[in-house]
């Protein structure tokens, strides 16, 4: 929302956005990140979200990382996110949509105070 933002106060062309939101979102993500000042490790998590295998409990985190980032770019269709993911991290199709459904019912309230 901070890129979308920013773009629409700078006038940024929409093809433009369409590409920095989608090719580059990870860099993007990054970059802001850093500006806040997040510590390394998540930025790094960040920036390299659609990577695998970062080991032991870095790991994990990434793998959560994973799990939301696909369940955003479906829509919140649990079909759509890796079973070996939710395997990996002993999730339940069912608890990952109640999770999301609940996380956007949050966001949509927020949005609209």
């Amino acid at each position: 929302t901070v890129i979308l933002t920013v773009a629409q106060d700078s006038d940024i062309e929409h093809g433009l956005l369409d590409e920095l939101t989608h090719s580059r979102h990870a860099e993007l993500g990054a970059l802001i990140a850093q500006k806040w000042n997040y510590p390394e490790t998540i930025q790094t998590l960040i920036r390299y979200h659609h990577a695998k295998n970062f080991g032991g409990m870095i790991n994990k985190i990434h793998s959560v990382i994973q799990v939301a980032d696909q369940l955003v770019c479906a829509e919140g269709s649990v079909e759509a996110v890796d079973p070996e993911l939710l395997q990996a991290l002993q999730l339940m199709p069912e608890e990952v949509s109640e999770v999301f459904a609940s996380a956007l019912t949050s966001f949509e309230q927020i949005k609209a105070t």
